[in-house]
């Protein structure tokens, strides 16, 4: 059985009609190459159906376009221009900063593991509330040394500016972490989480 389709109210994006399409646009505009109903419906969490569907709306709308691949069913951007640039701008701000930051630090070797908490998280995962200003971003793991630092603050500027919003990390031990010896660190595993690298 497919997963339901989901209709709720989109909480990051409400420029599109559910989560799903919203989530679908994402990834095509992060990966800015044709991908596969399968390709999409996977990176939603949707069944096969319910991301054709939701793509061809978005066909109808004139956003995207598909063709046929062998036995693949290929859609793409079909937009250009300040509107191609206007639709970035807004998934880098919604749904965008999940995949930049884990694409971002996931091979940082001083990084065990990192999740992204706070108003973002909880918008993400259907929490009512305001749209939210920054990113709330913990990470667990060693003590960067200074080169490891710099190399870290780098990449915290050009995500900032690709994002559009602060990042606001705040690094813990994985000895804090997994024996939760703050209630810091407490609060934080019963809210809203988005793993980044785990």
């Amino acid at each position: 059985m497919e997963p339901r389709s989901n209709t709720r109210t989109v909480k990051l994006l409400p420029l599109f009609r559910s989560e799903n399409q919203a989530k679908l646009l994402t990834a095509l505009v992060l990966s800015g190459k044709p991908l596969s109903v399968g390709e999409l419906a996977k990176y939603a969490n949707i069944g096969h159906s319910t991301a054709l569907h939701a793509l061809n709306t978005l066909v109808v709308s004139g956003i995207l376009s598909s063709k046929e691949e062998g036995r693949k069913h290929l859609f793409t951007l079909d937009i250009e221009g300040k509107l191609l640039e206007i639709i970035t701008d807004l998934v880098n701000y919604t749904y965008g900063p999940k995949d930049i930051i884990t694409e971002s630090f996931l091979s940082a070797d001083y990084i065990k593991s990192a999740y992204i908490y706070g108003s973002w998280a909880a918008r993400y995962n259907q929490v009512p509330g305001p749209v939210p200003n920054d990113i709330d971003l913990i990470i667990v793991g060693s003590k960067l040394k200074a080169e490891d630092k710099n190399n870290f603050e780098n990449k915290l500027d050009i995500l900032e500016n690709k994002l559009f919003r602060d990042i606001n990390p705040h690094f813990v031990s994985k000895e804090d972490w997994e024996t939760e010896s703050s209630e810091f660190i407490k609060k934080i595993k019963n809210s809203p989480l988005l793993i980044i690298k785990g």
